[in-house]
């Protein structure tokens, strides 16, 4: 587990006050990590439990990145479809929101579902909408993802 999970137990968290999107954010960082290590039941399971907690909490800034992350588990498991409608949710609630970061991230993910499924061209359209988004080349966390992108559509 994440030691985050025991600093709240023992109540020696870093912040005075936990939030729902602090919460939400440790339990997807849990789900990613339980999905790169081959544990998919774990790994739906704590996907799942994020984005309930977010849309309980109606934290709609935050939740485009939860819906993200369970895409990623349903394109582990070829569930195109359901990850679709993830990201198509989450991609509706960043544009609504105004949350560009969000919708530059759901582009990227739905660029890599359309590329497993092997449909070049709609991947081809999702890689250019992200990069067409205002100010987005200045996060660099994810250049290696996108040269991978583009070397499989172009």
């Amino acid at each position: 587990m994440l030691k985050t999970f025991a600093w709240r137990n023992r109540k020696s968290w870093q912040v005075s006050v936990d939030t729902t999107s602090i919460l939400a954010s440790d339990i997807l960082v849990l789900g990613l990590t339980f999905l790169a290590m081959g544990d998919k039941v774990n790994a739906k399971l704590q996907l799942d439990k994020q984005v309930d907690l977010l849309k309980r909490a109606d934290e709609w800034l935050y939740l485009p990145t939860g819906l993200n992350g369970r895409a990623r588990y349903y394109l582990a498991v070829h569930d195109f479809d359901v990850a679709i409608k993830d990201l198509e949710a989450a991609l509706e609630i960043s544009r609504r929101t105004g949350a560009r970061f969000g919708e530059w991230e759901t582009y990227l993910e739905l660029a890599k579902v359309h590329v497993t499924m092997g449909d070049l061209e709609r991947g081809r359209e999702c890689l250019s909408s992200a990069q067409a988004l205002p100010n987005m080349k200045n996060f660099k966390f994810r250049d290696q993802e996108i040269e991978c992108l583009e070397q499989e559509l172009f």
